[in-house]
Order: structure tokens, then sequence, then C-alpha cells
């Protein structure tokens, strides 16, 4: 909260949806499909929702590349319908696999997100 307060012109908060969501609603909510090179990008087209806090910044522009489609659909006993969008040996993030509430699969930063910061920011 000291960073996204502090008195400077031009601050980003990059952080998923949480604690932060309370202070205020995020500016821009993004995800890492929407900054991939294209749909064969494996490390980037991506779901992972993002949310950005900015002050002097504009939002990020995106791409218009699709939403990537899930790899799996199933019920659960509640019959609610969830979506799988890694599987085990489909993908890894950062050399771990994904496996849904790893800590260290949330906290990836995808490259394609960093770049578009750099290019559009810097």
């Amino acid at each position: 909260m000291q960073c996204a307060l502090a008195r400077c012109d031009k601050i980003a908060v990059e952080n998923p949806v949480g604690f932060m969501s309370h202070w205020r609603k995020p500016d821009q909510i993004i995800q890492p499909y929407q900054f991939a090179e294209s749909a064969n990008d494996d490390e980037n087209y991506q779901l992972k929702t993002t949310c950005l806090w900015l002050k002097g910044l504009p939002k990020l522009i995106t791409n218009d590349l699709p939403k990537p489609l899930p790899v799996r659909t199933y019920k659960t006993k509640a019959g609610k319908v969830k979506n799988v969008y890694f599987e085990e040996n489909h993908g890894k993030i950062n050399g771990y696999k994904h496996r849904g509430n790893d800590a260290i699969a949330r906290s990836k930063t995808f490259s394609g997100i960093a770049k578009a910061m750099a290019k559009q920011w810097g």
C-alpha cells in the first residue's frame, strides 16, 4: 500500500485479484494471452487474471487474440462447471508444474506483460 500511495507522478502496481481490490477497483484487468505474440506462444498464451492499479500511466494496449480454450472441462460434485486450462504435462510455469493454487505458479509475471509495460511505459 505504501507503493500505491507514494508521492510520485507515475505508479503501476501489479497484483492478482485480492487485498488491493478491497482498497479500490483496479484500473485495468489483464490476461497474459492479451500480450502473447500468437496462439503458438506457449509461455504467454495462457490465462491468469492480473490487476493493475495505475497513477499517471495509460492502460496497456492489448492484442486481439481470442481467449484460449480450456484443455478439459468437468462438473464438480456440486454441479458447477470447471474449466482446466493447464494439465500436468501441458506446461510449466517458472519450471514448476502448474497445480491451480500453487504459490510459485500464481506469482509468475509473464514476459509478454513485462515487455508491454517496458515498451508502452518505458
